[in-house]
């Protein structure tokens, strides 16, 4: 009877402890899980930080792109207000321009003739003294004179007695027909092909010709004469006269005849540009040269008296000056 409650005992504690032994089990897996949770969360957290920093790197990037992209905006921006600055400073200027317009138009009417005929005094001035044009000289007063004559004003009197004094000085300057002599001078350039041929030798009105008696020489003198005429054509002898040039020889013609043009090209010039030394002794030395080297025919002494005329002929007249009409004017500007 005592055995029964030992083994009962025994019974019951294999069934507790079997009871207790399950949950030791599940801890373990729950250990296990929490475990791989960790590792799986590590590596989220791992991933995630990667990610960020990818996005880091992506965003600098961005912002840094933006930078530059903002600093070209940026001068853009200042250029633009640059060139609308250039604009308005032009624009200014030429409403400034636009100013100055709309005030002269506004200026007297008689202010306007004064200085245009002051100026046109000053022109005729300076033509004569640069290109000595006394009809373009008298041209540009009469027009002067005209506008002084609209404005009606008695100040104005001792302008216009000035100007018709110097009209009247300036028309009594001969006038010189430049291009008529001009054209002369071309014409006796061109005839001089037509003279005759040059002369290359020359006869010495003092040189005795022993030739015609010979026919009345005999013996030895008829020797002597012959050897006197062969002397001759070896040595020449003329006395030293002042303006005879030397005869020239047959290959030299043409260099005498492009003298010849070239004097006269050089009395063109001088005829028009006032110069009357140059122009008078151009044609005195072309008169010489042919009087001495071409024949004494019709011709050459027609072009002679041409050449003669033409050399006569004064191509810078003294002309009167301007300065009463400019006194005048400058006194009438001064008193206004």
């Amino acid at each position: 009877m005592s055995d029964h409650p030992t083994e009962t005992n025994d019974v019951a504690s294999t069934q507790k402890n079997k009871k207790k032994s399950p949950p030791s089990f599940w801890g373990n897996v729950g250990i296990l899980f929490s475990g791989f949770a960790i590792i799986v969360l590590i590596g989220v957290i791992m991933v995630a930080s990667y990610g960020l920093l990818t996005l880091n790197a992506k965003l600098a990037d961005y912002v840094a792109h933006s930078q530059r992209d903002l600093n070209k905006t940026q001068q853009a921006i200042a250029d633009t207000q640059q060139m609308t600055q250039q604009v308005s400073d032009q624009l200014n200027n030429q409403m400034q321009i636009v100013a100055k317009l709309q005030k002269s138009q506004h200026m007297n009417r008689d202010d306007l003739f004064i200085d245009e005929a002051y100026y046109l005094v000053r022109i005729a001035n300076d033509s004569l003294l640069i290109e000595n044009d006394v009809s373009e000289a008298i041209k540009l007063l009469q027009t002067a004179d005209q506008l002084v004559l609209k404005l009606n004003d008695p100040k104005l009197n001792p302008v216009r007695v000035a100007l018709a004094a110097d009209i009247a000085a300036l028309q009594s300057v001969p006038n010189v027909d430049l291009m008529g002599l001009y054209a002369r001078l071309s014409v006796l350039d061109d005839e001089l092909a037509k003279l005759p041929a040059m002369s290359t030798s020359a006869r010495d009105p003092n040189q005795y010709d022993l030739a015609s008696d010979s026919g009345t020489l005999s013996g030895w003198r008829q020797y002597l004469q012959n050897t006197w005429q062969a002397l001759q054509h070896i040595v020449v002898i003329r006395k030293n006269q002042p303006n005879v040039l030397p005869f020239i020889a047959p290959d030299q013609q043409p260099l005498l005849l492009q003298n010849l043009h070239m004097e006269l090209s050089k009395a063109q010039w001088g005829l028009l540009h006032h110069q009357q030394d140059l122009y008078r002794k151009s044609l005195e030395r072309v008169a010489l040269w042919i009087k001495q080297y071409m024949p004494d025919l019709p011709l050459t002494q027609q072009m002679l008296a041409s050449l003669t005329e033409l050399a006569q002929i004064d191509v810078h007249p003294p002309v009167p000056t301007l300065t009463s009409s400019l006194q005048a004017f400058q006194s009438y500007l001064n008193g206004r």
